[in-house]
């Protein structure tokens, strides 16, 4: 794959017009840049041209994976006595997300290595139960950083490239500039990566023009991953016939929501084929180096007639692709397949209408992304803790609202958490359930009218306060409803959890349940559930207590609007789960965060895309929360937060109270040598969830 210096193999892409429902979308077009020509035959794009409109609040994805033989200098070569032969071809693998205007919101860059060696005399020397893994799976093994100029490893330096698309259209990547060895010219760019360019931004660029609107949100996480392997069709070369080094490919780009559902998916496989002779020479044709995939080969792939079912290798996985999505990456994994050949089993009778191939290749690929549960195994006398913080932008009804003259404008937040014990039999010990409402008024010119000391208090800290026992059709506040849920909950497993009946409203059909709550229960099961999927072993016994508490405030970040900037309302909402021993030693600890920011104009009117209420904890944006660079250690919140948290098991409250912080800025003082090898940041509201247990 070579860039080419022609902007016509760039995607174009030009913002629409609003759509019929109000929202604005991006037109992307698969095709060259616009030639001049008659205005009238442009109005409209050519059947190779259709556009994609990206709804607003949406994501599109776009995955590319091209395959090459890889020969010459670094690529196969012929065996001979000195020296073992080599038969090596290179796939790389791109994914970008692409919000409603064209702007890429994350990408995703990686390459796999395929080698085979062979001998003098035709027969392959390398174990076929040997990994090929990737090179972002490599990382430092990829063994690069010594020849780097800068130091950096490949993962490293593509990193950077990924970091440098993100926020950029597809047409200004394809613009980036390069000398005449293909390496950035860009001061940014340089000081990241070295390695020259050209085949990377035409990796992204086709990513971006192969983008689909699959039902993906803003907020969903983009992954990219492969499974590869050293095919049982490679053979030996005899004096008959050539030798065969095969390889065999799958990857795939794919997109998940908070709870792990496969929101976009995109899958596709090559056979990388080398031959050579009982010579240990490649017989393969070297001036022909490209490779198709199976969804590039579609029918000439010549599987349609041996399929029970009559379908082509691209149909099928086409059809799978749309099976997956709103499932969880845990269904997929737990699709019944033929032991003996790993094709889809009879009995998954919805999938086989339309897919009965092998699909271990499909779950591998989609199971890197870690949102498989593997078996959490809970000894006996121990208890696990789960803990789920589910953040949300309120909008609508009971929700923000603009400000009038009349009535002060709402920026509202809703943040719910639960916590639940398990024990070794899988049964909920213990169900804590809670909500945080992050509320800050604003008048008609924009000004903040809240007063930021003003305490954010939870539902179950409110208790009678917060003044639901009117509105209550049996006559109970929000507390007292939630209680007798938590209850229920004691005593089932999760998947009794989550087969709760509802009625279309939402509510328990449930006797028990309706005498004690007549709230819709959907949003609390999928808490508590997923809380349980979340629990791990602390080393917590049989007879600690559980606990569920927040710390929220009005941050300083909040800004009035101005003439020239929309003004802000953040809330900071900080909450864990915690287990104590009779002793007030913690023995399970869980702590998250989340940032929830709506924007305003100078008018009183919400700025923030309201189609899109999903908001990432800190926990949940990882690396994308950006603390790494301005860490004196170099570690992101969440390394920080875990370290906080290992650190405190075996402790006491009260020494976890007692821990030295700066007067200035509520960071871990240096005296501190323990904790500050790995935490050094502002544990206020760490210390404040922990004594709200009155365990200190």
């Amino acid at each position: 794959m070579k860039k080419t210096l022609a902007i016509a193999l760039a995607l174009m892409l030009c913002l629409g017009l609003l759509a019929a429902c109000g929202s604005p979308t991006v037109v992307i077009y698969d095709g060259a840049s616009t030639p001049a020509a008659d205005p009238i035959a442009s109005e409209e794009p050519s059947a190779s041209e259709e556009p994609l409109e990206i709804p607003q609040g949406e994501i599109a994805m776009g995955f590319y994976m091209t395959a090459a033989h890889a020969s010459g200098h670094s690529g196969s070569s012929d065996a001979s006595a000195e020296a073992e032969g080599l038969a090596q071809t290179n796939v790389d693998i791109y994914a970008v997300t692409l919000n409603s205007e064209g702007v890429i919101v994350d990408c995703k860059i990686d390459a796999i290595q395929c080698k085979t060696n062979f001998d003098a005399a035709g027969h392959i020397t390398t174990d076929a139960a040997e990994p090929i893994l990737s090179k972002m799976e490599l990382q430092d093994d990829y063994a690069m950083r010594s020849a780097s100029g800068i130091g950096r490893e490949w993962f490293e330096q593509v990193e950077a490239l990924e970091q440098y698309c993100i926020g950029k259209t597809a047409d200004e990547v394809a613009g980036i500039a390069l000398d005449d060895a293909g390496k950035a010219t860009d001061a940014d760019l340089i000081a990241g990566i070295t390695m020259p360019l050209g085949d990377f931004i035409d990796g992204v660029v086709n990513a971006c023009k192969n983008a689909k609107c699959y039902g993906a949100q803003e907020g969903d996480t983009l992954y990219l991953h492969s499974s590869a392997e050293h095919s049982s069709s490679s053979a030996d070369a005899t004096a008959e016939a050539d030798g065969l080094a095969q390889c065999d490919v799958t990857a795939g780009a794919y997109t998940l929501d908070g709870s792990g559902v496969i929101t976009g998916l995109d899958l596709d496989c090559v056979q990388c084929k080398i031959s050579f002779n009982a010579s240990g020479e490649i017989t393969s044709d070297q001036s022909n180096t490209s490779v198709k995939t199976k969804t590039e080969l579609e029918y000439d792939y010549h599987m349609q007639g041996s399929s029970p079912i009559g379908k082509e290798w691209f149909e099928q996985t086409a059809f799978f692709e749309e099976y997956c999505l709103g499932k969880t990456v845990d269904e997929v994994a737990g699709i019944a397949v033929n032991p003996d050949n790993g094709h889809v089993a009879e009995s998954e009778v919805d999938l086989v209408a339309g897919t009965t191939m092998n699909i271990g290749a499909f779950v591998d690929v989609l199971t890197k992304s870690g949102a498989v549960s593997e078996p959490l195994e809970i000894p006996a006398g121990e208890l696990a803790m789960g803990f789920y913080m589910k953040p949300a932008l309120a909008f609508g009804h009971s929700g923000s609202s603009n400000a009038s003259a009349e009535a002060e404008g709402l920026a509202q937040a809703n943040v719910d958490i639960y916590a639940v014990t398990l024990n070794s039999e899988g049964v909920i010990v213990d169900c804590k359930i809670d909500a945080i409402q992050c509320k800050t008024n604003f008048d008609a010119a924009g000004h903040i009218t809240t007063d930021a000391a003003e305490p954010i208090l939870s539902k179950m800290e409110l208790q009678d306060d917060y003044a639901m026992r009117s509105a209550s059709g049996i006559g109970r506040e929000w507390f007292e409803q939630v209680e007798a849920l938590e209850q229920y909950c004691i005593g089932k497993t999760a998947d009794e959890v989550a087969g709760i009946a509802l009625d279309d409203a939402g509510k328990a059909t449930d006797a028990d349940l309706i005498a004690g709550i007549t709230m819709p229960l959907g949003d609390f099961i999928d808490g508590v559930v997923n809380a349980c999927k979340n629990a791990k072993c602390y080393g917590a016994q049989e007879g600690d207590t559980l606990y569920l508490h927040s710390s929220a405030e009005h941050s300083s970040s909040s800004a009035d609007a101005t003439a020239e900037a929309d003004g802000l309302a953040q809330c900071d909402v900080t909450a864990g789960a915690y287990t104590l021993d009779g002793s007030g030693v913690i023995t399970g600890l869980d702590l998250d965060c989340v940032q929830c920011k709506i924007s305003f104009n100078a008018s009183g009117e919400i700025t923030s895309d309201q189609s899109n209420t999903s908001v990432k904890t800190k926990t949940e944006l990882e690396y994308d929360y950006h603390m790494q660079g301005s860490s004196p250690i170099g570690k992101e919140w969440f390394e920080q937060t875990a370290f906080f948290e290992e650190y405190c098991l075996g402790k006491t409250v009260d020494e976890v109270a007692g821990i030295a912080v700066n007067p200035d800025n509520g960071h871990v003082a240096e005296s501190e040598v323990d904790l500050v090898a790995g935490t050094t940041m502002n544990i206020g509201a760490f210390v404040d969830v922990l004594t709200k247990s009155g365990a200190n």
